[in-house]
């Protein structure tokens, strides 16, 4: 019996079976795809709202179970495949410097005495 993975279109097997690329978000895969198909049809054919999938798109949101069930059952992958591809992403970005993350770092400054409140 073949695997699911034997069916991917053959520029996304870059994405699950090589070792040396760099994760990109799952809502980039999804629309490479989807190959340009309207929001609102791959709305309908995958029962996911069109915002949530642009926002997907956007890499605003990301790809949970129930949406990864929804693309398995609409497209013809495994499930695996879709939370692997999040998962993958989610450990890259946990990766990243803070900084590169766009995450400011606080730094602690000298301490500081409280001032008595003389009305206590």
């Amino acid at each position: 019996m073949a695997s699911k993975t034997d069916e991917l279109p053959r520029h996304l097997l870059s994405y699950t079976f090589n070792s040396n690329y760099v994760p990109v978000h799952p809502g980039q895969v999804l629309q490479q795809w989807l190959g340009g198909v309207d929001l609102v049809y791959a709305a309908r054919r995958t029962s996911i709202s069109q915002t949530m999938l642009l926002r997907v798109f956007e890499g605003r949101a990301d790809i949970t179970p129930l949406m990864a069930l929804r693309l398995s059952d609409s497209l013809g992958t495994s499930r695996a495949f879709w939370l692997r591809l999040q998962m993958e992403w989610d450990l890259a970005q946990a990766d990243m410097p803070e900084r590169a993350r766009g995450l400011r770092i606080i730094e602690r400054g000298p301490s500081r005495k409280r001032k008595k409140n003389p009305e206590a």
